[in-house]
């Protein structure tokens, strides 16, 4: 991914937040023609050295584990309108957040692959352990298996983007702040908080 030194979150927790709140995200792998691309919830273990997840076994996708994969995630994000800018003629852009996360995928089976879809489905769902129990059994997540195909993907790389109007004025980007959705609204402001206003 292309980013611009003022747009770098160089803060890898900040990043891996970003990852967390918006886990749901596309894994791409390299293939021999084109990559295999699936979008799919996955998980970041607790020392951030590791992403999770799992696959359809009908999905062609897990062949090419064992190869270079990278992990997108998208945040907050919205059109910004030449509308919020001081200065005319402009250039209307995007304002967006994204992590990509890059290793090599592994296969998971057995108790790992058990294990994963236990801690998905409480990721996801942490009432259903009291609602109904039975969907966590292992007799039960062992039938489910054998339909996916779980993986984990040492993270090897990071390349993480926040741009959020970071090289504009500071009026303008208060007028961006006012007219995006609250989420990213929010971003801009603790990004400005955390740098200097030009």
């Amino acid at each position: 991914m292309y980013v611009p030194r003022h747009f770098r979150v160089k803060d890898r927790d900040e990043a891996f937040r970003l990852v967390r709140q918006n886990s749901f995200g596309l894994l791409v792998t390299s293939g021999p023609e084109l990559p295999a691309i699936t979008h799919l919830p996955m998980l970041l273990s607790e020392d951030q050295e590791f992403l999770f997840g799992h696959v359809a076994l009908a999905n062609p996708h897990w062949e090419s584990f064992g190869c270079l994969s990278t992990a997108v995630f998208t945040g907050p994000h919205d059109f910004v309108s030449t509308a919020n800018y001081e200065i005319h003629p402009s250039v209307a852009t995007w304002n967006y957040t994204a992590v990509h996360l890059h290793g090599r995928t592994e296969k998971l089976d057995g108790d790992e692959l058990i294990h994963l879809l236990r801690r998905l489905t409480l990721a996801y769902d942490p009432e259903i352990e009291e609602m109904h129990p039975e969907d966590l059994k292992s007799e039960f997540l062992a039938h489910h298996a054998q339909g996916v195909v779980g993986f984990k993907m040492r993270i090897e790389g990071m390349d993480a983007k926040y741009k959020l109007s970071q090289n504009k004025q500071s009026a303008d980007r208060h007028r961006v702040m006012e007219a995006v959705t609250p989420d990213l609204a929010e971003m801009m402001r603790a990004s400005e908080e955390s740098q200097p206003v030009r």
